[in-house]
């Protein structure tokens, strides 16, 4: 696991051949309330187009909205929250056939007040997409929406299955 802290955090050293990794996220959150972003990267580096997604936030207050479709990152649908929620969930990323550099990207998360006892506070994010890299996958990084805008609590795993 890794303390989220800083601007952005990047896993590295995902071996070849990796036909699923799964990015598990205990508590993750931005100050001010602001969003994040995943990227993936190749051994010649992270890779900033290319991206095709669209997701889907629900609130229990009842406002509802689309995700853009944003070409330079998979978007979490976090920017939305509030300074007091963190983020609690899964991002999936799954090779689309055995020898294609085409990921597919799965994302399923709450956000939850830090001072709440309910699910009134909460929000879910619903997302999925898809990028064709160069290469093969070697690394992910987890990077924040704004400048001046730092990871201030949670922790994030990384796994994947060959």
């Amino acid at each position: 696991a890794t303390t989220t802290s800083g601007t952005s955090f990047t896993f590295t050293g995902i071996p070849a051949g990796v036909y699923e990794v799964n990015l598990l996220l205990n508590g993750v959150r931005v100050d001010g309330g602001y969003g994040w972003f995943l990227r993936l990267g190749t051994s010649s580096g992270i890779v900033s187009s290319g991206y095709q997604n669209q997701g889907a936030q629900s609130l229990l207050s009842g406002q509802n909205a689309a995700l853009p479709n944003v070409a330079s990152d998979f978007d979490t649908g976090f920017s939305a929250m509030n300074d007091g929620q963190k983020c609690f969930g899964i991002m999936k990323l799954t090779r689309s056939t055995e020898n294609s550099n085409t990921w597919i990207y799965n994302l399923h998360m709450t956000g939850k007040a830090n001072n709440s006892t309910s699910y009134t506070a909460n929000q879910t994010q619903l997302a999925g997409g898809q990028i064709s890299l160069s290469g093969e996958l070697t690394q992910i990084q987890i990077i924040r929406e704004r400048d001046g805008k730092y990871f201030t609590h949670g922790s994030a795993t990384i796994t994947w299955s060959q």
